[in-house]
């Protein structure tokens, strides 16, 4: 059984203000029409005012008392609907029955009673208005008025038929409202749970695992687009599988995106459909939903309905596939835009290498891996010969731009998994995990040559290179290490690449001493 959640309740005291609010305008209303018809009554009339008076006073000082002392009673609640049925049927009966102005009274207390309470009260309310209508006509001293009585019988039909009417209207009305507050609910939930996941992969499995779970479906998958890569996920309710292809973009995935809307499919085709036919095979009545954000095409969500041609989404289930979509589009936007910034707060923006920072969470992470694997970590630093009379003779732009060359020469020359970076001016460093002592040398010689392929102007290098161990212990010492190298580079005419060594120093011959 279906229990309701608290948060979807309108409060108690708003909804017996609202009934409160239809007894004084019923009481107003049966003053107004005693005041305008009281000759045509007669004098059953005269006592007809101060039972509805006193009927609204009571009402009144029972809820406020029921509001002070913080209670809900219920109990008193039920009780006052049936004195409101008594007061109504004796206001009805006595100005004219069943053909009485006072009768819409009645239909406004089902209506209230029907939306403002729940449709169980309202039909034992109606039923209650209906017994008293008949009763008052029926009984032996009820004035015999010839069709009075299938009047009676025919108008209390009518409360019963009006109290379900409206009930079952208020209910698909609360179907309604209440979907909406839950996929409300379910995408704010989706949004926090995006927001925790930073990679494509991650945000790829959150939105199958909320596309499966809010739309019951026994399939959905979500692909994502990275430069000419693509990635997908899939939750068939075994968990979530992954798969890579950089094969063309497939023909109903390119239809999604230049029609910005979700595309029905019957079945996917092993040749115009290739990723999504291998991502989820045999699947049939397959919706695809582009995922856009700024314009540009990042991916698509994708659900697949099941082999009967029914069981087709609804325009509620569309909603949010799209709603779904959207979030995910913009949440991997964000994700992007923020590692590119990131990326950019790495680099040196004029050589395009890491910079300071990046070098030094490279160092880091380097050295606690060297230590954990026990395998050596060479720093080459390199600094360019008299780079300070090039800026002062050809100006700083051609220096830029022979530390633009060189960082592209020594990215190019670098081994891969080695991390150049500009290290501040015109000295680069280049960090080589798994090099030994004896290999740095000849690695920073190589790197040391390459910049004599700078085109700008003809530049030479030196290289101080040191390794852990034997050099250091730690990162700090490390690149201590290796710049004191540079240092007796320098010292020792320039030009030429120097390792550190325990109580000796070993230098390479300079290509050019010119």
């Amino acid at each position: 059984m279906r229990t309701t959640d608290q948060s979807e309740l309108v409060p108690l005291t708003e909804r017996l203000t609202g009934i409160q609010a239809v007894r004084t305008v019923s009481a107003a209303a049966v003053v107004l029409t005693v005041l305008t018809m009281g000759e045509r009554l007669g004098d059953p009339w005269i006592g007809l005012v101060p039972l509805v008076v006193g009927h609204l006073a009571a009402t009144w000082v029972l809820e406020l008392v029921r509001r002070r002392s913080g209670r809900r009673a219920l109990a008193t609640v039920s009780w006052l609907l049936l004195a409101d049925g008594i007061v109504l049927a004796v206001a009805v009966t006595t100005t004219g029955g069943p053909t009485s102005p006072l009768v819409g009274l009645v239909y406004l207390h089902l209506v209230a009673v029907t939306l403002l309470t729940s449709y169980r009260t309202a039909l034992r309310v109606a039923a209650w208005h209906a017994l008293l209508l008949v009763g008052a006509h029926v009984a032996p001293s009820a004035p015999a008025e010839g069709d009075a009585v299938p009047i009676a019988v025919l108008v209390a039909v009518s409360y019963l038929v009006l109290a379900g009417a409206t009930a079952a209207l208020a209910a698909v009305n609360e179907g309604a409202l209440r979907r909406g507050r839950q996929d409300l609910a379910a995408l704010v939930e989706l949004s926090t749970e995006l927001e925790a996941s930073l990679a494509p992969d991650d945000l790829a499995t959150t939105a199958v695992g909320h596309l499966r779970h809010r739309l019951g479906r026994p399939a959905a998958a979500v692909i994502v687009r990275d430069h000419r890569r693509w990635s997908g996920v899939v939750d068939g309710g075994r968990g979530p599988v992954g798969l890579e292809s950089e094969a063309a973009v497939d023909a109903v995935v390119i239809r999604a995106a230049s029609e910005r809307a979700p595309v029905l499919v019957r079945e996917l085709s092993p040749d115009d459909d290739p990723f999504l036919h291998r991502l989820l095979p045999g699947a049939l009545n397959v919706v695809v939903a582009p995922l856009i954000a700024d314009g540009q095409h990042l991916g698509s969500a994708v659900v697949v309905c099941g082999p009967s041609a029914r069981t087709g989404l609804s325009q509620a289930s569309l909603a949010s596939l799209s709603q779904t979509a959207s979030m995910v589009a913009l949440t991997l936007r964000n994700s992007r835009l923020v590692a590119e910034l990131e990326a950019l707060a790495g680099r040196d923006p004029l050589t395009g290498l890491a910079n300071r920072r990046a070098f030094d969470d490279a160092l880091e992470a380097e050295v606690a891996r060297a230590r954990r694997a026990g395998t050596p970590l060479s720093l080459v630093m390199m600094d360019l010969d008299r780079f300070k009379e090039v800026n002062d003779v050809h100006g700083h732009q051609v220096g830029d731009e022979v530390l633009r060359q060189l960082g592209v020469a020594l990215a190019t020359a670098a081994r891969t998994g080695d991390v150049v970076a500009r290290y501040g001016g015109e000295e680069f460093v280049i960090l080589c995990p798994g090099c030994d002592s004896d290999q740095s040398l000849a690695v920073a010689d190589r790197l040391r040559r390459a910049a004599e392929q700078v085109t700008a102007l003809p530049v030479t290098a030196s290289a101080g290179v040191a390794t852990m161990p034997p050099h250091a212990t730690d990162g700090s010492a490390l690149v201590a290490a290796a710049d004191l190298a540079l240092y007796q580079a320098k010292d020792a005419g320039r030009d030429r690449a120097v390792r550190l060594a325990v109580g000796s120093l070993t230098v390479t011959p300079a290509v050019h001493n010119g």
